[in-house]
């Protein structure tokens, strides 16, 4: 059983990813990702975090594809300096890895009252979904195999979570 969380981000992921009172989870495509994001800009408010996961999921091979390194994860805490974020990022990061123009689009900390750079975090992870859904189909060719016409029978969508 999925609970709800409290706070208005809280419900509208709840609201928009979850049927039957909590059994079950909807995984939402791009499109549905867009309007849900929608829902929670609107809110004008923030979370302690939001996490999206993209995968693939296809009906011939009965499975999906997570695509572990292309997530996002936003997390919001009191009173966030230069060094936090730094700090941040770097765990972010493989070790030995530098903070990379792709973790600063997906991985982001705020401060739990700065509206608009939790916006503006979303507004960045969607423009770069531009870059990423091909990155993802690409990688589903090479490394997976999979054919034009096989691409057809799935879709790219995304797991939700908001703390």
């Amino acid at each position: 059983m999925i609970k709800k969380r409290t706070g208005k981000i809280n419900e509208i992921i709840y609201d928009n990813t979850v049927y039957h009172n909590g059994e079950y989870r909807i995984y939402p495509s791009v499109p549905q990702l867009f309007r849900v994001l929608d829902k929670v800009k609107k809110a004008r408010e923030t979370t302690d975090s939001l996490t999206m996961i993209p995968f693939y999921r296809n009906a011939k091979r009965n499975g999906q594809i997570e695509f572990e390194s292309m997530v996002f994860y936003l997390e919001c805490k009191e009173n966030v300096s230069d060094n936090d974020l730094n700090a941040f990022l770097n765990q972010c990061c493989e070790e030995g890895q530098e903070i990379s123009d792709d973790i600063r689009k997906r991985f982001y900390l705020c401060s739990n009252n700065d509206v608009d750079t939790f916006i503006r975090a979303i507004n960045t992870y969607i423009d770069y979904l531009d870059t990423l859904v091909p990155q993802m189909i690409k990688t589903l060719k090479s490394e997976y195999h999979f054919g034009e016409s096989e691409l057809m029978f799935g879709f790219i969508c995304f797991s939700i979570d908001s703390k």
